[in-house]
């Protein structure tokens, strides 16, 4: 069979952000004597006239919208489509009015079901995956080389073992944590053309043996690298010493907040003993760079918090920081808190043709929605200015080195490029007939 397979933009326009989908080369060593076309629209705009048997849709909530609406027109030609992702698998039933199958889960075990089915003609209407063993992927697949940011995905494991309430990581991935055989780690990093490469794992750091038997590897590679990790690992030096030796440029954190009473009910817990200052500066000490999310709209949370990360950000010199708004993702344990509480503005939120992106999607106790958005957007601006990404790397004693100076102002170039591109737009622009 021919198949398309195409990534939902959120968007009409390229991402300056978009980094490798490992899921095409994942679809393609899953796909053995069918031919798979990709099409990414985060970088380059769908062609007219794709000719396919099948066309899969990878759907995350904020794409719904434009890929349920490019499904339709599909169908309507007559087209075959199947939807899979995040958002599928969040609200199946949803998914299902607008494709013909819809993959609940991970490709590994359902896709080569669906394309058997589909070559006989019995394409089922719903494909629920079983938490399959992780596969091995060609990170030199040519669908993975042009028009991405410069550094090679890699992916060792599935899930987390913490649970906090707004992520939808469990939604995806419910069971245990599961890794790949460092065996089938090693080779893929050995045949990665990137000198840099970035960990998609949801925590790098969830089980120490393993991060210091993959560190080992690295650094057998030269390669240079960078993961998201919990803020835990800024409590054992040891590790932080053998991340840096091993070619770590950048971790990634979930700070999410610097007060207790929100960090408590979105079971932040692992933070809750943190001191954050404390952790930042002991990524900076070791030379690497830092990533740091945070989230607002918790009950306690107010417009000053905003403005007191800012000035933590700034005061520390970190390299990147994630301003977001408080999300309610479909089927997290606080999308269901906020429906039960009657607080959501839409039930699906995503579909209003009135919302934007960087908009709340609920109304927070202490501070109007608006309030807290216009907060929020402000920050990120005055955070990625060109004056303060210099003061900020003036600060940061580990953004000196030569690669640390070049990824802090790629990544706030790219930040200030994303934020100007994304702030305030409508999530329901369609693709058009």
């Amino acid at each position: 069979m021919k198949i398309a397979v195409i990534l939902v933009n959120m968007f009409e326009g390229r991402h300056e952000d978009a980094m490798q989908p490992i899921l095409f080369a994942i679809l393609d060593a899953l796909s053995p004597g069918h031919t798979l076309h990709f099409y990414d629209e985060r970088i380059r705009p769908l062609p007219e006239g794709i000719d396919a048997d099948l066309f899969a849709l990878s759907v995350d909530t904020f794409s719904a919208a434009r890929a349920y609406r490019l499904a339709d027109i599909l169908r309507a030609q007559g087209k075959t489509v199947v939807l899979g992702g995040i958002h599928p698998t969040s609200v199946p039933d949803e998914a299902q009015a607008h494709a013909d199958a819809v993959i609940v889960g991970e490709a590994e075990d359902t896709w080569p079901e669906l394309l058997a089915d589909a070559e006989q003609g019995c394409l089922q209407k719903r494909y629920v995956s079983e938490q399959p063993p992780l596969v091995s992927f060609d990170p030199g697949h040519p669908a993975l080389q042009k028009g991405y940011l410069p550094l090679g995905i890699m992916e060792t494991s599935r899930g987390c073992p913490h649970t906090c309430d707004f992520c939808s990581v469990k939604v995806l991935y419910p069971g245990r944590v599961r890794r790949k055989p460092l065996a089938m780690i090693e080779t893929e990093i050995a045949r990665s053309p990137h000198r840099l490469l970035f960990f998609v794992d949801d925590n790098l750091y969830s089980d120490r043996a393993y991060f210091l038997a993959l560190l080992q590897i690295l650094k057998n590679h030269k390669k240079r690298w960078a993961a998201q990790v919990s803020v835990n690992i800024t409590g054992d030096a040891s590790v932080l010493d053998a991340a840096k030796d091993a070619g770590c440029v950048l971790l990634l954190m979930g700070f999410e907040s610097l007060h207790k009473d929100a960090l408590q009910p979105m079971g932040k817990m692992q933070n809750l003993q943190t001191d954050l200052a404390q952790a930042a500066a002991a990524v900076h000490q070791k030379g690497m760079l830092l990533y740091a999310t945070f989230v607002f709209g918790y009950d306690t949370d107010t417009a000053q918090r905003v403005r007191e990360v800012e000035q933590f950000a700034n005061h520390l010199g970190i390299a990147v920081v994630n301003f977001n708004p408080l999300q309610p993702m479909p089927g997290t344990p606080l999308y269901k808190r906020l429906q039960k509480e009657e607080r959501l503005q839409e039930t699906a939120w995503w579909l209003d043709s009135r919302y934007r992106y960087g908009q709340m999607a609920f109304e927070p106790k202490e501070v109007s929605g608006r309030v807290l958005s216009e907060e929020i957007a402000g920050a990120r601006r005055r955070f990625y200015g060109r004056r303060n990404t210099l003061r900020r790397w003036l600060r940061n004693p580990a953004a000196k080195s030569p690669v640390n100076t070049g990824l802090h102002f790629l990544l706030s170039h790219v930040s200030r490029k994303e934020i100007r591109r994304k702030e305030g737009r409508l999530l329901h622009a369609n693709h058009t007939d």
